[in-house]
């Protein structure tokens, strides 16, 4: 058996003895392989596979066929193991204060395994996100708040099949200051 992760390199080594010339052949769970796809390649009789995917996972055998006859290996599994990472936020934004009618960009960065999708809510708990129904941030996200006239806190929400983690940040406008008085 052998173990390795997504996008790593396989190397399954063959080799055999006898009459020259030899023809090497793979197959993956008892269907031939097709060579002639990109991340496939034989070299010395080896299978190399480049940026193992998930459906890469089986049972391989190598069989080499000479002018005599035809010798198969003994079957190796392939196991594409795939990490699963609950999100975790790399990039939070911090609470701040504003001049009224600020323009604001509040930036969310979130990752994990699979890739999180992120969203923005106000206070009233009102999904901030695209205005194209369906449409997800994966990993980051930009909120754009414009004419920024009222206090408000924003929460960035972070999401995969692992688990869900929030932020929430704070946006005060400034106070302008009171005229004299009381003359």
């Amino acid at each position: 058996m052998q173990v390795t992760e997504r996008s790593q390199r396989v190397r399954m080594s063959c080799y055999a003895q006898g009459a020259r010339p030899m023809r090497y052949q793979w197959t993956r769970s008892e269907v031939r392989l097709d060579l002639s796809r990109p991340r496939l390649q034989l070299s010395n009789g080896s299978l190399i596979i480049e940026k193992v995917l998930p459906e890469d996972d089986g049972k391989y055998q190598c069989s080499v066929t000479n002018s005599v006859g035809t010798v198969y290996s003994e079957p190796a599994h392939l196991y594409v193991r795939v990490r699963k990472i609950s999100p975790h936020f790399s990039t939070r934004p911090s609470s701040m204060e504003v001049p009224a009618g600020s323009n604001v960009n509040l930036t969310c960065v979130a990752v994990g395994a699979p890739m999180p999708r992120v969203q923005w809510f106000d206070s009233k708990g009102t999904d901030l996100g695209s205005n194209e129904p369906g449409k997800q941030q994966i990993g980051r996200f930009v909120l754009m708040l414009t004419d920024v006239t009222s206090d408000d806190n924003y929460t960035c929400q972070a999401q995969n099949s692992l688990g869900t983690i929030h932020w929430m940040v704070s946006v005060t406008v400034q106070k302008m200051p009171e005229p004299p008085s009381d003359l």
